[in-house]
């Protein structure tokens, strides 16, 4: 398995946690995710410093930057949205169709072949999380429309983030484009700083300066750094280990016992990512 598959996993497994901090910090998910991305940028920003690299060097692909930043910030807030009008459940099934806009894109915008792999994989995937989340789909009021459109468009915005870090990736260092892109979406999501009556504990800003550093600022990196080494199709596929992550970290701190069919779910994301990593460079052999 190449380095590059080693980091969408350990990646996918650290942000697959951000779930439990998140219910601990108890905050305005819009808040929670400024102040998220705010000291991501900060740690990154601290590092260049360090390491006497100039902040503001831009060069090489810009509209692909820019354009991905924005992205990430859109599939932030529409992905949180989407919790607070509809089932978690619903929306992860619908965020998680990222890898097929993915698998669809990228033939046209990074010339990638699509793979009959890929379909394989991710069909296997998909199912696994509509698995996972089969216990408690379903529409219970008009409300829940708001959050089924905020969900898929959350999972489309996440795969022109993928395409546009992709293409972005041969330009630039990996930790200069997760700063940018966090610098970005925290000032996309400024507002939300000041549009919410909330108040800072210590533990909520511990926690927040955590899930910032360590699921945002490193854990990030190490995506930007997979998602440059392998196809921008695979690396959508290896994303599915993220819920299956969320699901094991949920049972371990909560309590969440899956269903039996959300055991079946997780065995085929396994599965799924054991056919996209195992031999990356070569086709099955039904192809």
């Amino acid at each position: 398995m190449s380095k590059g598959y080693i980091h969408l996993i350990i990646a996918s497994i650290i942000i697959g946690s951000i779930g439990i901090f998140s219910r601990w910090i108890n905050l305005p998910a819009p808040v929670q995710n400024f102040y998220r991305y705010l000291f991501a940028a900060l740690a990154l920003a601290s590092y260049l410093i360090i390491n006497k690299d100039p902040l503001l060097r831009f060069r090489g692909n810009i509209k692909g930057l820019i354009g991905s930043s924005i992205s990430y910030a859109v599939a932030s807030v529409l992905l949180f949205i989407g919790f607070n009008n509809t089932s978690i459940a619903n929306t992860v099934v619908l965020f998680y169709t990222a890898p097929l806009f993915v698998a669809l894109l990228a033939p046209y915008f990074l010339r990638e072949p699509l793979k009959k792999r890929t379909i394989v994989s991710l069909a296997i995937a998909f199912i696994g999380v509509l698995f996972l989340s089969l216990p408690t789909l379903g529409l219970n009021n008009g409300k829940e429309i708001i959050g089924i459109v905020a969900g898929l468009g959350s999972g489309i915005a996440f795969a022109l983030m993928i395409v546009s870090t992709k293409a972005v990736s041969a330009t630039l260092p990996f930790i200069r484009i997760n700063f940018y892109q966090n610098l970005l979406a925290a000032v996309v999501l400024l507002p939300s700083a000041f549009s919410y009556h909330y108040t800072m504990s210590a533990k909520a800003l511990g926690l927040l300066i955590v899930i910032g550093v360590v699921h945002t600022a490193i854990a990030r990196t190490l995506w930007v750094s997979g998602v440059s080494k392998v196809p921008a199709q695979d690396s959508g596929d290896v994303g599915y280990i993220e819920p299956l992550s969320a699901a094991v970290f949920g049972l371990i701190f909560f309590g969440e016992v899956p269903s039996a069919l959300g055991i079946v779910g997780a065995v085929l994301i396994l599965v799924s990512s054991y056919v996209v990593t195992k031999n990356p460079n070569k086709q099955l052999r039904a192809a």
